[in-house]
């Protein structure tokens, strides 16, 4: 008997042991919730750019660090322009020509490493030829 309470308590130490030192808890310690939602909006002409970008970016957060990134847009880009985007504090990123299809764009998804609740309130920014056509901010939906 004395056996099986030692075995017992050994393995319950152990237990704790893994799952407070290696962070295996199922818990979520922060209180952020899965499945948050952005929405990037290029609705109004801006009159401080010369273009009119118009579209849509939806972030959903699907895991603790992984979001779907899915768009489109239809107004505001022209064929044989380098286009890029670039979410502020983060390096610009090249849209690929492929999905420019005058005067917007194809619909658009990936998947990006992230945790959305860091980008709310930051903007994005559409660069034409290395001029910035457009800008908005990621909305908490």
């Amino acid at each position: 008997m004395i056996q099986k309470t030692k075995f017992a308590v050994i393995l319950v130490a152990f237990s704790l042991f893994f799952t407070c030192f290696t962070n295996a808890s199922p818990f979520e310690l922060t209180s952020r919730v899965i499945g948050a939602v952005g929405c990037i909006s290029f609705k109004e002409h801006n009159h401080e750019y010369s273009d009119c970008v118009v579209g849509e970016i939806h972030i959903c957060e699907l895991k603790l660090d992984t979001c779907k990134v899915t768009g489109q847009f239809n107004q505001g880009f022209k064929e044989g322009c380098k286009y890029e985007y670039q979410v502020e504090g983060c390096d610009k990123k090249e849209i690929p020509c492929g999905m420019i299809c005058a005067p917007g764009t194809l619909a658009f998804e990936f998947y990006v490493k992230a945790k959305l609740h860091e980008y709310f309130g930051r903007h994005v920014k559409i660069y034409e030829n290395g001029k910035c056509i457009a800008e908005a901010c990621i909305d908490k939906v």
